[in-house]
C-alpha cells in the first residue's frame, strides 16, 4: 500500500554510495584475482624452471632417484618421528615428496606428444609404483587412515591455487547477489519519487532539529518511522504543508510573559504543525497492536483535517503570533479507549501538554522518563494498565515543582508492576 511504497525511501543518496561502494569491491576484488592469476603463472614458471637442467634437457632417471632418496632419508627413523609426522603433515620430508610430484607432472606437461606416450617415454609408471612402495614402507603401522589423509593433504596442496581462485570467484559472486538483493529487496526508498525523497529528507531533518531522537527515524519497523512516512506522504499529496521547511526560512518566535510563544513567522507555524501531528501519529502506531483497533478512532490518521479539528481524545488551544496562528495540543484522553502497546517517549514534544488520560488501557512497559519535560503538565493518569517498573524521579519532579497536581497508577497493587513514591493516588 502507500505505506509500503513510501517505506521503500532512506538509501536513494545512500543507494548512490552502496553502488560506488560495491564498484569499489568489485574493483579490489579484481585486483586480487590478477595477484592471485599472476602468481599461480610465476609459480608454474619456477617449476617449469626447476623440471629443466641448465642445457635445457628434461631431467632423466637419475635425477628422479635422488629425489627419490632424499625423500627416504628425510622419513623419520622413530616412532615417535613418525607420530610426528602423522599428526604433523607439512613435515620437511612431505614437502620434499610433494616437490618431486610436481616436478614429474611439469615434466608430464612440458613434453612434446600425448601424456601417455610421455609416461611410458619416463617410465612414469615404473614411479609411481616405486613410489608407492615407499610410502607403504614409511606409513608402517600408521594404517589405511594415514594413507586416505595424506592422499587428500596432497590434492589439495596440488590444486590449492585453482581452489583459492575459485573460491575467490564464488565469493565475489555470492557477495555481488547478496548486496543487490539487500539494496533491491529490503531498502524501503528505491520506489520513492524525487519529490517525495527530497520531503522525506526534509520532515525528518527538521524532526531532529527539534529534538527527535534520530536512530528510530532510520528504522522502518518504529512508530516513528510510520510517522515520518505519513507525513512525507502528506507533504508530496499537498495536504501538509511544508514550503518554508523546504526553502530553509528561518523561523522567528519570542516567549511572553506567561512562557507562551508569540510574535511568530509562518515558519515556525509550519514547524511546530509538523512536531504536533508527528508525536500524535507516533502515539496512535505505538498504542495501536496489529490485531486490534481502538474502541473509538474519530478522525485520527485523517489527512485532510487537522489534528485539532476533531481528532478524538484531543483538545487544543490557539497560539497567536505575528499575523499568523497556530493549535497545539493541551490534552489527550484516551481513558479505556482498547490502547495496546506503550507510551512513546516522543509524548514529551508537546510542549503544551496540561493532560494526558490513558487509564484503563492495556499499555505496557516504563513510563517513559521524557515526560518529565512536560513542565505544563497537571494531570497524569495510568491506573489500571500493565505499565511496569518506576515512576521516573523526572515525573515526581514536576509535582515538587506544584505544576503536576495529579499523578495516578497502579503502584497500589493493581494489575500492574509499578513503582511510585510520588503518586497522588494508587490503584
Amino acid at each position: 500500500d502507500g505505506t509500503d511504497t513510501i517505506d521503500t525511501l532512506s538509501v536513494s543518496a545512500a543507494l548512490k554510495r552502496r553502488q560506488q561502494e560495491r564498484e569499489q569491491k568489485m574493483k579490489e576484488i579484481e585486483k586480487a584475482f590478477q595477484n592471485v592469476v599472476d602468481e599461480t603463472q610465476e609459480g608454474e614458471q619456477r617449476i617449469f624452471q626447476s623440471v629443466f637442467a641448465e642445457n635445457g634437457a628434461i631431467h632423466d632417471e637419475d635425477v628422479i632417484r635422488e629425489v627419490e632418496n632424499a625423500i627416504v632419508d628425510a622419513e623419520p627413523k622413530t616412532k615417535l618421528g613418525k607420530l610426528g609426522k602423522t599428526l604433523n603433515p607439512w613435515k620437511k620430508g612431505n614437502e620434499l615428496e610433494m616437490e618431486m610430484e610436481k616436478e614429474m607432472e611439469a615434466q608430464s606437461t612440458a613434453a612434446p606428444g600425448s601424456f601417455g606416450a610421455f609416461l611410458t617415454a619416463t617410465d612414469f609408471q615404473d614411479y609411481k609404483k616405486y613410489n608407492n612402495e615407499m610410502n607403504s614402507r614409511s606409513n608402517i603401522g600408521s594404517g589405511t587412515s594415514a594413507t586416505v589423509r595424506d592422499t587428500i593433504i596432497y590434492r589439495l596442496r596440488q590444486h590449492g591455487r585453482r581452489c583459492l581462485i575459485i573460491a575467490i570467484l564464488l565469493c565475489t559472486i555470492i557477495g555481488t547477489s547478496t548486496m543487490l538483493l539487500i539494496v533491491s529487496g529490503t531498502s524501503p526508498h528505491m520506489n520513492m519519487t524525487e519529490e517525495m525523497y527530497d520531503n522525506f529528507q526534509v520532515i525528518r531533518e527538521e524532526l531532529i532539529n527539534q529534538g527527535v531522537k534520530k536512530s528510530p527515524l532510520s528504522d522502518p519497523a518504529s512508530s516513528q518511522y510510520f510517522a515520518l512516512m505519513q507525513l512525507t506522504k502528506e507533504a508530496t499529496a499537498g495536504k501538509l504543508f511544508i514550503s518554508t521547511i523546504l526553502d530553509d526560512v528561518e523561523p522567528v518566535v519570542a516567549i511572553n510573559s506567561q512562557g507562551d510563544p508569540s510574535n511568530f513567522n509562518d515558519a515556525y507555524r509550519e514547524r511546530r504543525i509538523v512536531a504536533e501531528r508527528y508525536v500524535l501519529l507516533t502515539f496512535h502506531h505505538s498504542t495501536s497492536a496489529s490485531i486490534n483497533k481502538w474502541s473509538t478512532k474519530d478522525n485520527w490518521l485523517s489527512n485532510d483535517k487537522s489534528i485539532c479539528d476533531g481528532w478524538h481524545g484531543i483538545t487544543c488551544r490557539e497560539l497567536l503570533g505575528d499575523s499568523v496562528a497556530v493549535k497545539v495540543v493541551t490534552s489527550i484522553n484516551l481513558a479505556s479507549n482498547g490502547l495496546i502497546g506503550t507510551i512513546p517517549p516522543d509524548v514529551s514534544h508537546l510542549f503544551q501538554l496540561e493532560v494526558l488520560s490513558l487509564e484503563g488501557n492495556l499499555l505496557e512497559g516504563k513510563v517513559p522518563n521524557s515526560l518529565g519535560t512536560l513542565e505544563r503538565l497537571k494531570s497524569l493518569r495510568m491506573s489500571n494498565n500493565l505499565l511496569s517498573g518506576e515512576v521516573p524521579r523526572s515525573v515526581c519532579n514536576l509535582k515538587k515543582s506544584k505544576h503536576l497536581t495529579e499523578l495516578i497508577s497502579d503502584c497500589g497493587g493493581g494489575d500492574g508492576d509499578i513503582e511510585c513514591s510520588c503518586c497522588t493516588e494508587c490503584l
